[in-house]
């Protein structure tokens, strides 16, 4: 199906283009990588076709680093993102991220790490809440057992 979908969304991508992201750590880096892809694409005939820049979109989103400095071009066909690459350094931004959550990961593989760590990881208190959270949602589904009592008082 062509044109306008369900609720206006559009059923063709290609009709209307993608956008292509790229990213960089600094300004100038945003320029040499646009270079790159431009001379990339303008020497290997083989890679036109509406699958290709659909698969590099994806992987220039989904599976490329994300860094500070991020400019984008919008094309629908090779000729298209060739035309555009140059004007990417144009929209370049940077874009720090302002709040960075702190991450930490517990495994437990075959066993805690050492006797109670668990019970002492509770003195942190977005690892308390976190707990505290999931035991009263496990409560709400009425769950024949308790995440936190005996062993974490």
């Amino acid at each position: 199906m062509n044109g306008e979908g369900l609720n206006g969304t559009l059923t063709n991508i290609s009709e209307a283009g993608q956008v292509f992201v790229f990213s960089s750590f600094d300004e100038a880096g945003i320029k040499r990588t646009a270079e790159a892809y431009a001379k990339h694409l303008s020497t290997d005939a083989s890679l036109d076709g509406s699958k290709y820049l659909h698969d590099l979109a994806y992987t220039l989103v989904q599976k490329r680093s994300m860094f500070p400095w991020k400019g984008f071009a919008v094309a629908s066909s090779l000729q298209g993102l060739l035309k555009a690459l140059p004007d990417v350094v144009r929209t370049a931004k940077h874009a720090r991220k302002s709040n960075v959550p702190k991450l930490g990961f517990v495994f437990t593989g075959q066993g805690a790490q050492w006797h109670a760590m668990g019970r002492e990881l509770l003195v942190y208190p977005v690892f308390r809440k976190s707990l505290e959270a999931a035991s009263n949602y496990l409560d709400r589904l009425n769950s024949p057992w308790h995440l936190i009592g005996k062993s974490f008082p």
